[in-house]
């Protein structure tokens, strides 16, 4: 390594070479490395759907549901398998192990679903699917079309919003949209009851004439010897009157009778469409999703300029972006150049002050090209820029220059102890080689351990970017940098300055202001173009702010002093402070040595007691929140139209109170659909939706403050008391605080267990939004026939079937209209069936044309049955969830719900199975996997420090840098007030990483000075001194690196604070440590060596330095004995000096 360093040093244009190469293909693999809001993961699920008009939940379930689940069980690579039966349709989800081979089971559940042959008759074809990306990472943009008048004809706007489909999916970039909002439509031939009386008409009859005669077909082909022709017959219709005019049958009179005789042809839309309003217009909506191949920034581009195309061609309609997710991710590129730009000043100006500004222009070059070649070898792992590689950007920025400022200060030190500047860089690299590769390495160990963390996944994709990043400093420390400053004019600081005061202040000035231009002219969106120009100006900027710096007279007197100022530091109060620490007079360190753990206990005392918070999963300020309600299943619309009348009123109003109280408009915008509720999970006419967007990062006021008034005022109003239920929230990024699953196999007890639960969650403190996922679904009709049917020859087949195509509809054909596929229905007319005496009325006619009323051969039973029915790996599931007022009260209300009111139901009900589900399932496989990976990984570092020493105690005294940090980062959350939390936990695992490196660094040097043949009382003095500025300067640039991500109050650095909170306070109090009291725990350390040999072996008088592991394997190296030496006097260890060794109370300094 020496010999390869050298090569570097000798011929620097290698190291310029390497440069070039590294910037050039770093530079070409991010202008072609793809964006999306979230790293692209593999869905390893495969859904199977079942839809069967008219069908009830459990009909679905028992039919379909079942049946698919009993197909498909006992499939290899199977983990998980989910299922939901509502009306109309069936959705079974099949979660696969991690390690299954997608493509084979795809194969084999698509084989075991399409040979079932028992599904009921009606029951459309199962579709298979295997999604190619799932969740928030491909979805791109929520967008919509609306009409500017309040009153628009619904046909057209869904006619104007298939046009803007075809166009998008037309387009370069968009290749899969999803529709929602959109009114289904249909063709229905509305039967009237009397005139089928009249005509002794059935409906099977109209049904059959339609597809009989509405067709288009070609029968054959003419092949002639001249030529060849089609026979065709074209007679298929969509226009209502056409339909009417189809010929039902031909009387003996020769009376002919047309459906138009006794049925309304129109076409019109699903009764159980959803309707969308934005802000107050009708509105469809779309999701616009990507593939991993596709770039989130082009789509977003290519939506942006539809949107002005668009509205400049329909002036009448508006194309509305909602809401797109690659303006949250420019944001977060944003606040990375921001804080990486205000990071490297500050990084400059530390190094500036210590060491000189061109040697601390080079270590901080280490950020940039560090990036670059994590670029490269993230091209070939398949990274993206998306939310968490752009945070593991962040998060090692304050990390990535501390091997770079140990070499640097080293080579630094050397040179100023005389040693021409290609012998400094030489030297002071390899002396501190082992160290900076072994704390390097246990950093990237550290990291590691988030590779195995089941239930976060995505951050995977952060822990490659720190360590390919951390595996490139080391190759820009070890090769590039000593290159660099192996020349003079890098270290030399006697130069006579070619600058005045004023000619430098001018350069200051102008390169200031360069880069401050260049800052600003940054465009909002990513392109290789826009962000070249500002780039460039940067660069020029800090060039010209360098040479005005360094050629005048400023950069000798500012050095000069700070260099005075910290020597003056380091020689008097620090060297007496350490002194006393350790002990003149008296072996203080035996005290000295358990003050930071009193300060580790304290920090522990206050985490346990509560008073610092912890929350596993932090609390982010959600990006939307929807207001929904959902009545009884069944009612008409009718009341969520008035639930949604007064919601509106109360939001406008409640914003605009807040808007005169403070002056932020939280409102951007909202949309209300009637027929879903997302959060409340019911679907029909009985629910409505509102969903909200706010300007959060414009806005100082917390959107909480404009939930709670809303939620507070409409929880108040008749139109909330009349819900069901009621919710006012946001959506939950690390899914629902409390949030459990149930399961038995007693339909009975599953339903009284939910209650006793839901019960017991309400009269907890704090708890809001309690809720299932089984309300009780719409009133059902259960009908019996009496006796009397078979007198009147009625099967019970025969009776239900007419009753169904009579009041749900008999499908007589599909055709299409425009571009939609359109269901052609048969059934009565609604004012035929929208009573219950409509259908008791109802005439019933047998194969003899006999007609009877239903009420005459049927008894009627009135039930509630569920709107869906879930089942979780062939088992019935109830899921309950709730919210809380407080995130930090969701710890202890879980607990509570676990240790208090679980123990009682299982007692009650013992066929009761509890599945944890949202933040408490993922929270428990963090755990449970995090414990396992952590042991691993901390004794793999264990392992490597104890190889780097050569001795396993050492290993052991570095690690106790380990728990002063830990407690510091606790403390810092408490000062700062905020909780701890899994975010937390990634920044102590940055910090584990720096308070290692900062002690193996001390430590080394204490070894070096016990092989010069210093004791060890000044050895460990003498370490503190000679570590004092690299320590401080690590420490420094670290936390001079977070400092502007700990002062951001936008959303997007919610997710960073208490990483930076970690890092920097368990860094500030960490360094304290190291530079006080680990000489003193080093004392400790060695008295317990001696006390070892004193009590084991019976030595006595033993040379402290001479049991120290360094000493030892230096004496097996030479031939030596191991054991330890002794004083020759007898009397004590401090009345005797053997060789060099000081009595205790002489001062070393």
């Amino acid at each position: 390594m020496r010999k390869l360093i050298q090569f570097f040093i000798d011929r620097p244009i290698w190291g310029n070479a390497s440069i070039v190469i590294i910037i050039m293909f770093g530079l070409f693999t991010l202008f072609n490395t793809n964006r999306s809001f979230f790293p692209e993961e593999d869905p390893k699920r495969i859904i199977v759907s079942v839809t069967y008009p008219g069908a009830s939940p459990s009909e679905m379930e028992e039919g379909i549901t079942i049946k698919i689940e009993q197909a498909i069980r006992g499939f290899n690579g199977i983990d998980e398998i989910r299922s939901s039966s509502q009306e109309n349709f069936a959705q079974i989800t099949v979660i696969a192990e991690d390690d299954a081979d997608m493509e084979q089971l795809f194969n084999d559940i698509d084989n075991a679903v399409n040979s079932i042959s028992s599904f009921p008759a009606g029951t459309e074809p199962p579709t298979v699917t295997m999604p190619k990306a799932f969740g928030i990472a491909s979805i791109v943009a929520f967008v919509g079309v609306s009409s500017k008048d309040k009153d628009a004809n619904i046909a057209e706007l869904v006619d104007v919003s298939n046009d803007v489909e075809t166009a998008l999916l037309n387009s370069e970039s968009i290749t899969e949209i999803e529709k929602t909002g959109f009114p289904e439509k249909e063709i229905v031939i509305s039967a009237r009851e009397q005139d089928l009386i009249r005509y002794n008409v059935t409906l099977n009859e109209i049904a059959l004439a339609i597809r009989t005669k509405n067709i288009d077909i070609t029968t054959g082909i003419v092949r002639g010897s001249m030529e060849e022709m089609n026979i065709r017959s074209n007679n298929r219709s969509t226009d209502p009157e056409d339909i009417e005019d189809i010929v039902l049958r031909t009387s003996p009179t020769g009376e002919i009778i047309h459906i138009g005789d006794v049925a309304d042809a129109e076409i019109t839309y699903s009764e159980q469409s959803q309707t969308s309003f934005f802000n107050g217009n009708p509105s469809t909506t779309f999701q616009v999703k990507k593939t991993p191949e596709q770039d989130i920034s082009d789509i977003t581009e290519e939506l942006h300029e539809f949107k002005k195309k668009f509205e400049e061609e329909n002036p009448d309609y508006e194309f509305n972006i909602f809401f797109e997710f690659n303006g949250m991710l420019d944001d977060r590129i944003d606040l990375l150049t921001r804080n990486g730009i205000m990071g490297l000043v500050l990084v400059l100006l530390f190094l500036g002050l210590f060491l000189n500004l061109k040697l601390s222009a080079w270590v901080a070059f280490g950020i940039p090209f560090s990036f670059l070649g994590m670029f490269i070898f993230g091209s070939m792992y398949g990274i993206t820029i998306n939310m968490i590689s752009l945070f593991g950007m962040i998060l090692v920025v304050g990390i990535l220059v501390d091997d770079g400022v140990v070499i640097a200060e080293n080579i630094y030190t050397h040179f100023e102890r005389g040693k021409k500047a290609k012998a400094a860089a030489l030297d002071g690299t390899m002396e501190v080689l082992k160290p900076v590769f072994t704390s390097v390495l246990t950093t990237i160990v550290a990291f590691s351990i988030l590779f195995f963390v089941e239930g976060m996944e995505l951050i995977k994709e952060m822990s490659f970017v720190v360590i390919a990043c951390l595996a490139f400093s080391l190759f820009e420390a070890f090769i590039i940098l000593p290159g660099h400053l192996g020349h003079d004019d890098v270290l030399s600081e006697n130069k006579k300055a070619t600058f005045s005061y004023l000619k430098g202040l001018i350069f200051l000035i102008a390169g200031f202001a360069i880069i401050f231009l260049g800052t600003r002219l940054f465009p909002g969106e990513f392109s290789v173009s826009g962000f070249l120009f500002p780039f460039v100006l940067i660069i020029t900027g800090a060039i010209v702010f360098l040479v005005g710096f360094t050629k005048s007279p400023m950069e000798s007197v500012i050095r000069g002093g700070a260099d005075k100022g910290i020597k003056f530091v380091r020689d008097r109060w620090f060297a007496e402070a350490v002194k006393h620490v350790v002990g003149i007079r008296f072996k203080a360190y035996y005290l000295s040595f358990f003050i930071p753990f009193a300060f580790v206990i304290s920090a522990l005392v206050l985490f346990g007691s509560g008073v610092i918070n912890f929350t596993f999963f932090p609390d982010i300020q959600p990006d939307r929140f929807t207001i929904e309600a959902a009545y009884t299943p069944g009612d008409s619309d009718t009341k969520t139209k008035a639930f949604q009348e007064r919601a509106t009123q109360i939001l406008l109003e409640e914003n605009q109170r807040i808007k005169e109280e403070t002056g932020d408009n939280l409102l951007s915008y909202y949309i209300s659909t009637i027929g879903v509720s997302e959060s409340i999970g019911q679907f029909g006419n009985h629910t409505g939706m509102i969903n909200v967007f706010f300007d959060g990062e414009n806005s100082k006021t917390p959107v909480d403050t404009l939930i709670n008034r809303i939620n507070r005022r409409l929880r108040q109003t008749p139109e909330g008391r009349l819900t069901r239920s009621l919710y006012v929230g946001g959506e939950r990024r690390f899914g629902k605080p409390i949030n459990l699953g149930i399961t038995s196999s007693n339909e009975s007890n599953l339903l009284s267990a939910r209650d006793e639960i839901k019960d017991a969650l309400s009269e907890m403190d704090g708890v809001i939004n309690v809720k299932d996922d089984m309300p009780p679904g719409k009133n059902e009709v259960e009908i019996k026939l009496r006796p009397e049917a078979s007198i009147y020859g009625f099967s019970e087949g025969e009776v239900l079937t007419q009753i169904r195509q009579s009041f749900f509809g008999d499908e007589a054909q599909r055709v299409i209209v425009g571009k939609d596929e359109v269901k052609l229905w048969v059934r009565f007319k609604k004012q035929d069936r929208n009573s219950l005496l409509d259908l008791t009325r109802m005439k019933i006619r047998n194969l003899q044309g006999t007609e009877v009323e239903l009420q005459a051969i049927a008894d009627f039973e009135m039930s509630r049955a569920p709107e869906t029915l879930r089942r979780l790996d062939g088992q019935r599931i109830i899921t309950m969830d709730a919210e809380t007022t407080d995130p930090d009260l969701v710890a202890r209300i879980n607990a509570s719900l676990n240790d208090d009111v679980l123990p009682e139901i299982y007692n009650k009900y013992p066929s009761i199975k509890t599945v944890p589900l949202g933040q408490a399932k993922r929270q428990g496989k963090i755990a449970d996997s995090m414990k396992v990976a952590g042991l691993i990984g901390v004794v793999i570092m264990f392992i490597i420090i104890t190889l780097h020493f050569n001795s396993l105690s050492n290993a052991f005294l570095i690690m106790l840098v380990i728990p002063a940090g830990l407690g510091g980062a606790i403390i810092g959350h408490g000062l700062v007030g905020i909780s701890v939390s899994l975010f937390s936990f990634f920044g102590i695992i940055a910090l584990i990483g720096v308070l290692v490196n900062d002690s193996i660094v001390f430590l080394d040097r204490y070894n070096d000075l016990l092989v010069e043949g210093k004791d060890v009382r000044t050895a460990a003095i003498e370490a503190a001194k000679s570590r004092f500025r690299p320590i401080l300067l690590t420490s420094l640039t670290t936390v001079a690196g977070l400092l502007p991500i700990m002062s951001e109050t936008s959303m997007q650095a919610q997710f960073l604070i208490p990483v930076a909170v970690s890092i920097a306070f368990g860094v500030l109090f960490g360094t304290i440590f190291i530079l006080v009291f680990y000489p003193a725990a080093i004392l400790f350390w060695n008295a317990g060596r001696i006390g070892y040999r004193n009590l084991i072996h019976g030595q006595w008088n033993i040379i402290p330095a001479s049991v120290e592991p360094i000493i030892r394997n230096t004496k097996r190296q030479q031939g030596l004995s191991r054991e330890p030496e002794f004083y020759t006097d007898n009397a004590s260890a401090g009345s005797a000096t053997p060789n060099n060794q000081i009595e205790e109370n002489e001062d070393p300094i």
